[in-house]
Formats: C-alpha cells, structure tokens, sequence
C-alpha cells in the first residue's frame, strides 16, 4: 500500500473516531428550498409527514440534506429558489444516507467523504427536529 494511500486511510479513520467519540454525536448540514419554506423551518421545526410525495417528488417523510452549502444551493435553483438553510446540531442517529443520490453508501462512508475529498454527502433526516435546529444562510 502507498504512503499517500496510507495516509488517507489513516485520515479517514481520525475523522470516524472523532465522530464516534463526540460528546453530542450532531453534525450540521445544508437544505436548500425556497424563503418561504425556510422560514417555516425556522419558526416551526420539522417533522414527516405522511404523504406519497414531497415537493421535488422527493419523500416527505425526510428533509433532504447536504455535506455542503453549495450543493444545497443548487437543490434550491432546481425549483427556483435561493434560499439555503443550515441546519444545525443533527444527533447523527437522525439521519441515514439519501436512498436516491447515495445508494450504497453506508453512514460511515458518507461521513468518511466529508473529511475532505470534495463530494458532498448526501443525507436524509428521519426524525423530528425542533426549530432551534434551523437557521436561514441566504
């Protein structure tokens, strides 16, 4: 095996352990959406609803969620919005990897690629979160 190889290997594993060993277990990610939509995840949290399909025909049982802001800003372009969300403080237990854009991936693979090689992560939120949770970027 290389060095470089190696090494990467090693940084991986730093960034699962880190993870694995965080006192809160959260991670902050990005949701790209319209204002309007933004700011009801601001004042109101969110939570699934049980419907056959959400607004990108996506699920609405989850929020669709990214490693990166950009990435979320292109979401919100698609259906031409502009608006990113942070959604902060995501216990990791919440969310699973987007069935659609990651399918495959484990959790560990997904958190694994944000430690530095340029792909987002993809991720979908299971569980409720309160408003506390959300903040309007742009």
């Amino acid at each position: 095996m290389s060095e470089d190889m190696r090494k990467m290997i090693d940084k991986v594993k730093n960034f699962k352990q880190f993870v694995n060993e965080s006192l809160d277990n959260t991670i902050t990610l990005y949701h790209g959406t319209c204002l309007t939509n933004g700011e009801n995840l601001t004042e109101n949290g969110w939570k699934p609803i049980n419907k056959s399909y959400g607004g990108n025909m996506g699920n609405p049982n989850y929020l669709y969620l990214t490693s990166e802001s950009e990435d979320a800003l292109w979401f919100a372009e698609e259906n031409g919005c502009n608006t990113i969300i942070v959604v902060k403080n995501i216990p990791i237990s919440f969310l699973r990897p987007d069935p659609e854009d990651e399918a495959g991936f484990t959790m560990n693979d997904l958190l694994g690629r944000m430690n530095g090689d340029g792909l987002p992560s993809k991720f979908i939120l299971t569980k409720e979160l309160d408003s506390i949770h959300f903040e309007i970027l742009k």
